[in-house]
C-alpha cells in the first residue's frame, strides 16, 4: 500500500512543546494549544494526531478482510488504549 504521508510509526515527544514525530525524530506536527484548552486536552490531540498512520492501516484491513479478525480486534482495542492515554 502507498502513501503520500510520512510513514507511521509517529509518536508523541514527552516535553514540551508536545511535537508528533516519526521514527527518525523528524516533525510531524506541532500541535497548537489555546488559553481554553488544558494540558490533558493538548496532550490527548497529539496522540490522537499521532495515532493516524496506524489507524489508517487497521482501517484498510478491516475493509481488506483480514484472514485473523481477532487478531485485528486486539489491535484496535491496543490503539485506542494508546490514543486514550492509557499505555
Amino acid at each position: 500500500m502507498t502513501t503520500k504521508h510520512t510513514p507511521g510509526p509517529w509518536r508523541v515527544v514527552d516535553e514540551m512543546p508536545r511535537l508528533v514525530v516519526d521514527v527518525n525524530c523528524a516533525v510531524i506536527a506541532r500541535p497548537q494549544a489555546n488559553t481554553a484548552m488544558g494540558v490533558d486536552e493538548y496532550l490527548a490531540n497529539a496522540r490522537l494526531i499521532a495515532a493516524a498512520p496506524t489507524m489508517r492501516e487497521a482501517l484498510y484491513e478491516m475493509i481488506d478482510g483480514t484472514d485473523d479478525a481477532n487478531a485485528l480486534v486486539v489491535r484496535i482495542r491496543a490503539l485506542l488504549a494508546h490514543i486514550d492515554g492509557a499505555i
